[in-house]
């Protein structure tokens, strides 16, 4: 199947519904009986629900939330006490100063050896050594009494340090005031200040031996006594970590049940947030009962109920908008949007965001995108069903339906005559303003608190910023990869400081002005039809840019009275002027021009027969050596309206400057004479254009060129400067 077939197959339609609606079904939530979603403050508007089994009261995830963190906070850490700690510190220091006594005794210190005294005398392992003089070491037999009753000293009171105990982390890593301290299969709950942590076991040993000896160096005595102080009530995480497990699994995850055949709610009941909890574990409980068989039929229900409505849209489609509907890759834009909106519907759903999280679904962004591509009334009538698909995946959300509703129909609105790319954020406000609208009435009716009003304008604010950034970004990557003209493209196209333009004003000027005046010709007689305004002056403008590339062998860029074609062959010259249509369709396509303005390159002149050369060909050969086929136009005829009304715009303001005497009444006479000799040639029978569409069309170029070639008063004197001129 080649790409044209393939752009049209009626087969390709049924298969972008069929897959459309599989992606959207497979997002729905979990099987559920009831599909009314139960919003808190809201009206029962259904039947009595009475409950067909029994079944228990789920609690409300915030509310399990907030008991789960309750118990964990309860957890006390868990700490291990080892009484051998203790026996092992006294022991390494009683060894170490034994060790350091016999090295200063093995040393026959003087004045001159003195540096050969191990580096942690003098520095990180007793200072109190730092402090004698050399000849106080010489008689270190005087001196080894008094550094004896400082290690007994240290020893008491790192045993007091044990009596007690020693944490292994420092209190202001323990975030509870009381701890756990197991021992065995027991375990004690103590405050941690029972305890010392090492930083106050060190101020606590050094403090102490200060009150009994004023003279020693605290800062040596801390150094000395940190080395042999091994904490014995050590955390344990892992038993911390099942002990928060076990308190977690014993909080209740149910609060209540409901039995068989009891009433749920009742018709007309307000929803309460019990009510709500109850209607959401009935949902839970019968979706875990539900067979095979009624799984299947729910999604076949779900399967249908989406392609009901896309049908919906696919019949307004072809309705009312042929041309969308007979290109499958404009209708693939539809299903990109609406899969797109129903995916961030069913994340919406899965990560349970909070109350006001729907509005976090960038409705307006598809209203606005499908705007500008297309048109308003297509925008609108998109949201509406985009709208219904993603309340029947919120569980049939009324309200989420109303909002995005109100949000995307004045985003469609805002953009309905977007002017420029920027545009687009001014969107933003008029976005916020009408979710802050929805919200309130909602808020109100359900007796809402302003806390709730607050938290779902915050989204609002975000869905109103987001929606316009997409919106800006995604429309590029539509216009390029689906080749998708909008307005905004002609509007930028239109641009005279266009590239192509300038280098046409430049080159051709006289080329530049009939396209200008032939723009002008079509947007008064496109506006008279219903034609596209906007895609006519543009086409009107690009149509004859082939003339650029060599444009003194057209007659409107010549500036003398020599005619170059007067010194060619007739062949030769019509070679040149034929040349311009398949220069003009290259150059279109080297600068990126879109396909809908390039259609009017060669649709201008669609098949005609370029007389003044054919005429010229046949008195110098004779009629019988000419073929007239090699002085048509090689086509295609004009398509649509607008390609119609340009060919005529083009023949009509072109022949209009032959004229003398321009008055109303000629131009009247001449203009119909134009449109009826295209339609003797056969040149408007592809274009869908009437003939009362063709009498208005006339009308408008008779009333255009009639006030364009005016009659006007001679200035005095005139006569008299004219003579000086020639």
């Amino acid at each position: 199947m080649n790409s044209a077939r393939l752009r049209n197959s009626f087969k390709v339609k049924i298969l972008i519904l069929i897959i459309t609606s599989i992606l959207i079904t497979l997002m729905f939530p979990k099987a559920q009986i009831i599909d009314t979603e139960a919003v808190v403050g809201s009206i029962w508007l259904e039947d009595d629900l009475i409950a067909e089994i029994t079944f228990d009261i789920a609690k409300n995830e915030n509310l399990l939330a907030k008991e789960i963190d309750a118990a964990r906070i309860k957890v006390y850490p868990v700490f291990l006490r080892d009484e051998n700690y203790a026996l092992i510190s006294i022991d390494s220091l009683n060894k170490y100063t034994a060790y350091l006594i016999s090295l200063i005794d093995s040393l026959n210190i003087t004045d001159e050896n003195y540096e050969r005294l191990p580096v942690f005398l003098s520095s990180t392992s007793f200072k109190y050594f730092n402090n004698l003089r050399k000849s106080d070491l010489q008689q270190f037999d005087n001196n080894r009494g008094q550094f004896g009753y400082l290690i007994e000293l240290i020893a008491e009171n790192i045993a007091l340090i044990y009596s007690k105990g020693l944490l292994d982390l420092e209190y202001k890593q323990i975030e509870r005031d009381s701890i756990g301290v197991r021992k065995g299969s027991f375990q004690e709950h103590v405050s941690k200040f029972t305890f010392f942590d090492r930083s106050t076991a060190i101020e606590r040993i050094s403090g102490n031996i200060f009150k009994v000896k004023a003279d020693v160096d605290t800062h040596a005595i801390k150094e000395y006594a940190k080395h042999f102080l091994f904490p014995d009530i050590i955390y344990s995480q892992s038993l911390t970590e099942e002990d928060i497990a076990s308190a977690i699994r014993r909080v209740p995850v149910t609060m209540g049940i409901v039995s068989a055949n009891e009433r749920i709610v009742s018709r007309h009941e307000r929803i309460t947030p019990e009510i709500k909890s109850k209607i959401d574990s009935y949902h839970k409980a019968r979706a875990e009962q539900i067979t095979l068989a009624e799984i299947f039929k729910q999604i076949v229900g779900k399967f249908l109920h989406i392609c009901a409505l896309l049908l919906l849209l696919g019949i307004f489609i072809s309705n009312f908008r042929k041309q969308i509907y007979e290109d499958n890759f404009r209708i693939i834009i539809f299903s990109i949007l609406v899969v797109w909106m129903s995916y961030i519907v069913f994340w919406v759903n899965r990560l349970d965001l909070g109350e006001g999280a729907y509005l976090l679904v960038i409705i307006p962004c598809a209203s606005m995108l499908l705007s500008i591509i297309f048109d308003s009334r297509i925008g609108f009538y998109s949201t509406a069903i985009i709208c219904l698909i993603t309340a029947a995946l919120r569980g049939n959300d009324y309200n989420f339906a109303v909002a995005n509703l109100i949000a995307g129909t004045i985003s469609v609105y805002t953009v309905r005559d977007i002017k420029k790319r920027t545009q687009i954020f001014k969107s933003a406000l008029y976005i916020f303003c009408a979710y802050a609208v929805s919200i309130v009435f909602f808020q109100f009716e359900k007796l809402g608190t302003w806390s709730s009003i607050g938290s779902e304008v915050v989204f609002a604010g975000i869905s109103s910023i987001v929606s316009p950034v997409f919106t800006y970004g995604l429309l590029i990557f539509f216009e390029r990869f689906f080749k998708i003209t909008t307005d905004l493209t002609l509007l930028e196209l239109a641009d005279n400081d266009n590239p192509v333009l300038i280098e046409l004003r430049k080159h051709a000027p006289g080329t530049f002005t009939h396209s200008m005046m032939v723009g002008n010709l079509s947007e008064a007689a496109a506006e008279r039809i219903g034609a596209n305004r906007l895609l006519i002056k543009v086409g009107a403008l690009y149509h004859d840019i082939g003339k650029a590339l060599s444009p003194y062998y057209f007659v409107e860029n010549q500036l003398s009275n020599k005619n170059l074609h007067d010194e060619l062959r007739p062949e030769d010259s019509v070679k040149i002027i034929l040349e311009h249509v398949a220069r003009g369709i290259q150059e279109a396509k080297d600068k990126n021009i879109p396909q809908e303005i390039i259609d009017f390159i060669p649709t201008h002149h669609g098949t005609t027969v370029i007389k003044f050369f054919y005429d010229k060909a046949v008195a110098k050969y004779g009629k019988e050596n000419v073929n007239e086929d090699d002085y048509r136009y090689k086509g295609p005829k004009p398509f649509s309206k607008e390609t119609a009304i340009l060919m005529l715009a083009d023949t009509c303001e072109s022949a209009s400057r032959t004229l003398d005497e321009p008055t109303p009444e000629k131009l009247d006479a001449f203009v119909r004479m134009l449109v009826a000799s295209k339609l003797e040639d056969n040149q408007l029978n592809e274009a869908p254009v009437t003939l009362q569409e063709l009498e208005l069309i006339q009308r408008a170029f008779i009333d255009y060129l009639s006030g364009h070639y005016h009659r006007r008063i001679r200035y005095p004197q005139q006569d008299r400067l004219e003579e000086k001129i020639e």
